[in-house]
């Protein structure tokens, strides 16, 4: 921030992506490596947003631009602290973007998938590694990472202006606005909750919210080649 402002007088736009994804489970995920994880992606992002907020606030606005990861949905298996702390990334995107619209500060966030050297660890860390390194041989193709720039670009200029909050899932040519979660049925008693009984919540939950219950995994269609 420093540095921006040295060299340019002011601070338009910060864009946090920095992070690093290390493997693990809920039953084998290291207390280090939850720790550092968190630190990076989720206080990084928070830090770095902090000290652009305080000076764009003073200029009268400013743009910011995170980055967060499907895996923030529940989509992942084996990174338990990287998806931890991008679906912190999102809660930081809503309430950053709630409070600092008022000093015309925008806030939004990006979901992009690429073929990054970070895939190509995970690849290498887990046995799944096949000759050329994904990154290598991306170009040109839906996991470009090229394709994610544009957007970033966009809303950081003014054209972005009234755009605040909100979460864009970018792969190949594709962009894709994600529908903010809302709630899906709702259980009334005119008592008191209990487990048994024909108003009990054994009874009712799977009456009212179905039998299946279960976590479905966060599908996204790619665009065709």
């Amino acid at each position: 921030v420093q540095q921006a402002l040295d060299e340019f007088g002011r601070l338009d736009g910060m864009v946090c992506s920095a992070g690093i994804i290390p493997q693990g489970t809920v039953l084998t995920a290291s207390e280090e490596d939850w720790d550092r994880t968190i630190a990076t992606h989720l206080k990084g992002h928070f830090s770095s947003a902090q000290a652009a907020a305080r000076v764009m606030v003073e200029q009268g606005g400013g743009r910011l631009v995170f980055f967060a990861s499907r895996a923030s949905f529940g989509s992942a298996s084996g990174t338990i602290a990287y998806s931890a702390a991008k679906a912190g990334i999102l809660g930081l995107t809503f309430t950053a973007a709630t409070e600092l619209i008022a000093h015309g500060i925008t806030t939004n966030c990006i979901v992009p998938r690429a073929s990054t050297r970070m895939i190509d660890y995970i690849a290498e860390t887990t046995g799944r590694s096949e000759g050329r390194p994904a990154s290598e041989s991306a170009a040109g193709t839906s996991f470009d990472p090229d394709n994610i720039p544009p957007i970033v670009a966009w809303l950081l200029s003014d054209a972005a202006e009234g755009v605040n909050g909100q979460v864009f899932g970018v792969v190949g040519h594709q962009i894709t606005l994600l529908e903010r979660a809302g709630w899906a049925a709702s259980l009334v008693s005119d008592a008191p909750w209990r487990l048994e009984g024909p108003d009990g919540l054994t009874a009712r939950i799977p009456a009212v919210f179905g039998a299946d219950l279960s976590l479905r995994g966060f599908e996204w269609e790619l665009p065709a080649e």
